[in-house]
């Protein structure tokens, strides 16, 4: 006969992180869990895993610590800035893609100011042009 193995959480733990964790279902709680029941964070995530329980959470940032951007959405921000429709735009990579759309977004900035300042311009051009006129 084969022997029993060691059951590495009791039906009480099991019980009890359920419930702390269908509570609140964030990695938060999953730390909670590891300092009561002194448990590794893997090994409490795939307990809860493999009873279904777990959800993994939606990443937001980049391993470096800045926000994800989808390379769909840096194309979305060219063609809107270019207001064009550029479909192969897609295949470049990220990294040019948004060197693309930070040069395209300083230009539109720049020509920005130039009609700001034409505008100025203009203005007082024509408060010269009344008083010589008056």
């Amino acid at each position: 006969m084969a022997e029993a193995t060691a059951k590495n959480y009791t039906d009480e733990m099991v019980e009890a992180m359920v419930a702390a964790y269908e509570d609140a279902p964030t990695l938060a709680t999953v730390d909670t869990l590891v300092e009561e029941f002194g448990k590794p964070k893997r090994s409490i995530i795939s307990k809860l895993s493999s009873l279904g329980v777990y959800k993994a959470q939606p990443r937001n940032t980049t391993k470096q610590g800045t926000p994800v951007v989808r390379k769909a959405d840096i194309v979305s921000a060219i063609e809107g800035q270019l207001h064009s429709n550029l479909p192969s735009l897609a295949k470049a990579s990220k990294a040019d893609l948004a060197e693309m759309l930070d040069v395209i977004q300083r230009i539109n900035n720049r020509v920005e100011d130039m009609a700001e300042n034409n505008e100025r311009l203009q203005r007082e051009q024509n408060k010269e042009a009344l008083v010589a006129s008056s």
